[in-house]
């Protein structure tokens, strides 16, 4: 494997990647280093080898004010995931967290689109999550998904905080949009969220569950046989139940249909202790949920969400996802009936 092959893009060396290799109890170097797409992210290659299966090399972005353990979420939940018997996943292979990198097996499928968003993918996708859950107590160990909502309240302020980050960017465009579309949009979701007490919708530790958070269809790999794999972790962890679902039919690259939320839905809060009241705050935060969703369309214009697609060479155009973000918001239900 020649040193040019990651270097110019990672900034790593092959000596580190060989390393990485022997701790996966692979003793020769790659033959081929292909990058793969659909990351915005991570920068991620498939490492073929002329006597050995192909396995997936993955090195994460870091930015000062990005904090979350990106390598250590995955790994970990992947590792966990792994020991519990599920198997729609990649192995977890090796680590190495001085240089922000890890190796995975290789799944040998295509990355999902819109003609897979039909039942028999919600389905798989329910199976998985009621299998993370199966042991939770093996899980305890695990880290908080990334901006998990362990109260009520935490939904509002996770959109205060990426809206008023967004104000701070000087870009004509996006304060017009802001100002005139988005702001006023979320003061009346917000105001509606909050004309009963919240606290009295907050999730007990109990309700909690192990998820892969950033999960759809964006994140899923279809085999030739039409299985169905599950990929990207960064941001797994334990969260609040409700979340998991309205981010599954929010997320905006690959819609689910509104069809499928009641057969997804009723099997994610069986496991809840408190289902009811899982499936109250699910209603009412439903549409929280689609004005976060709305802010990370626009994560392009963050400091450290320009420098993570800058990093993953995602080329995402600013401009054009302002449009996406308007469209998004006028477009995707307000609830999920």
């Amino acid at each position: 494997m020649a040193e040019t092959e990651l270097v110019g893009a990672n900034a790593l060396d092959s000596k580190r990647i060989l390393e990485l290799l022997k701790s996966a109890n692979i003793h020769f170097p790659a033959e081929r280093v292909l990058p793969l797409k659909g990351g915005a992210n991570n920068q991620v290659y498939r490492l073929e080898f002329a006597e050995h299966p192909p396995v997936v090399l993955k090195c994460y972005f870091q930015h000062p004010q990005d904090l979350r353990p990106r390598l250590k979420a995955e790994f970990e939940f992947l590792t966990f995931a792994w020991e519990q018997g599920i198997r729609c996943i990649p192995k977890p292979l090796a680590q190495d967290p001085t240089q922000n990198m890890a190796l995975y097996s290789h799944i040998d499928g295509s990355l999902a689109s819109s003609i897979h968003a039909n039942k028999t993918f919600v389905s798989s996708a329910a199976s998985f999550l009621k299998a993370l859950n199966q042991n939770k107590q093996a899980g305890k160990h695990l880290v908080p998904a990334s901006e998990a909502c362990f109260r009520a309240a935490d939904y509002l302020e996770t959109v205060e905080r990426k809206l008023s980050n967004l104000q701070s960017v000087a870009h004509k465009k996006l304060q017009d949009f802001l100002n005139h579309e988005l702001i006023p949009f979320w003061k009346q979701v917000k105001d509606t969220a909050c004309k009963a007490a919240l606290h009295s919708l907050d999730p007990s530790p109990e309700d909690l569950i192990i998820t892969p958070s950033d999960f759809g269809l964006h994140n899923a790999l279809i085999s030739r046989t039409g299985e169905s794999y599950f990929i990207d972790f960064e941001y797994a962890g334990w969260d609040d139940p409700a979340k998991t679902i309205c981010d599954f039919f929010l997320q905006p690259k690959i819609p689910i249909p509104q069809m499928h939320f009641h057969a997804f839905a009723q099997q994610v809060f069986s496991l809840s202790k408190n289902s009811e009241q899982t499936t109250q705050r699910t209603q009412r935060m439903f549409p929280v949920c689609k004005v976060k969703w709305c802010c990370i369309v626009l994560n392009v214009f963050a400091r450290a969400g320009k420098t993570r697609r800058q990093f993953a060479n995602s080329g995402q155009n600013p401009e054009a996802q302002i449009a996406l973000a308007k469209n998004y918001l006028f477009s995707t239900p307000m609830d999920h009936k």
